[in-house]
């Protein structure tokens, strides 16, 4: 089941969030990007809130502009430092801590590359803030090591 829930962030931004899962176990955050918003995840959202699939808290927030988020007038209010303060915000609030991480961050990565066709855009995924760092496969420590 999804929740709609609202964060009033310390700096004085709230964002609407779509919530799936229970209060206290492991956060999983899925960013929304342009024109999207946070719906876009909620499939994913139950899925891995349910037990089975790990009983994460699953949350998707609307970022700054978008559905019932806080939307400032200012144009310099919607830069990435300002983005990356709420989202830091949002964590603490999430996981209690300004020292808890996130178990993962999801987000849709956007880029052209030359091979695809003009305007042709390809969407991968990325993750950080996983609790366990990995290390590099052999061959990136050997290099990393010159």
């Amino acid at each position: 089941m999804i929740q709609h829930l609202t964060h009033a962030l310390p700096h004085g931004i709230s964002l609407s969030c779509r919530v799936s899962g229970d209060v206290g176990r492991p956060v999983l955050m899925f960013l929304h990007g342009f024109p999207e918003a946070a719906f876009v995840w909620d499939e994913l959202l139950t899925f891995f809130a349910q037990p089975e699939h790990g009983g994460y808290r699953c949350v998707a927030p609307n970022l700054r502009g978008y559905a019932d988020s806080a939307a400032p007038a200012e144009v310099s209010a919607y830069r990435a430092k300002h983005l990356v303060a709420d989202l830091d915000a949002l964590v603490t609030a999430l996981t209690g801590s300004a020292d808890q991480p996130l178990d993962l961050l999801v987000a849709p990565l956007l880029a052209e590359f030359d091979r695809f066709g003009p305007g042709e855009q390809v969407a991968s995924f990325f993750d950080v803030g996983t609790r366990q760092r990995r290390q590099p496969p052999p061959q990136r420590q050997q290099q990393q090591k010159q």
